[in-house]
């Protein structure tokens, strides 16, 4: 074995370092990014929870204001889809199918049939993902995540 093919070893292996590196460098970010936005991110849930809440009493009458109010948290929903993962994703995930059929039109009709059951199920979906992330807020004060 010359030096030459010593040097080509060498840089296989370095280059795969790099690609480790560079994934786990992702990976890294992407961990930074969601716990560095989670107080942020389970506030703005909770009181868009709460205005859900309050506007459920009188759907009939508030149903634009429901409307609004889920397109923001579909968009937040998005936000923590791209870091999360395990339960919280699987949820997250489950959220935003609640959402699409929410507006889904039936395939012969032109207009959207909205319940307020399914709006009362996007609701606890909410709530079950407000507690996962204090529960993740949890364990990261406690220096398990």
């Amino acid at each position: 074995m010359s030096l030459s093919d010593i040097g080509s070893y060498a840089s296989i292996i370095s280059f795969i370092f790099s690609l480790l590196t560079l994934i786990l460098l992702f990976y890294i970010k992407k961990q930074f990014l969601f716990k560095s936005t989670l107080d942020k991110n389970t506030a703005e849930l909770k009181k868009l929870s709460s205005d859900i809440s309050s506007l459920l009493d009188s759907y009939e009458n508030n149903m634009s204001e429901l409307d609004e109010k889920f397109r923001i948290i579909d968009v937040k929903f998005r936000f923590l889809e791209k870091s999360a993962n395990g339960n919280l994703l699987k949820d997250i995930k489950d959220a935003r199918n609640k959402i699409m059929l929410y507006y889904k039109k039936p395939f012969f009709s032109k207009k959207i049939y909205k319940s307020i059951q399914a709006a009362r199920d996007i609701k606890i979906s909410i709530s079950i993902i407000i507690e996962e992330l204090n529960y993740i807020k949890t364990e990261i004060k406690v220096g398990n995540k």
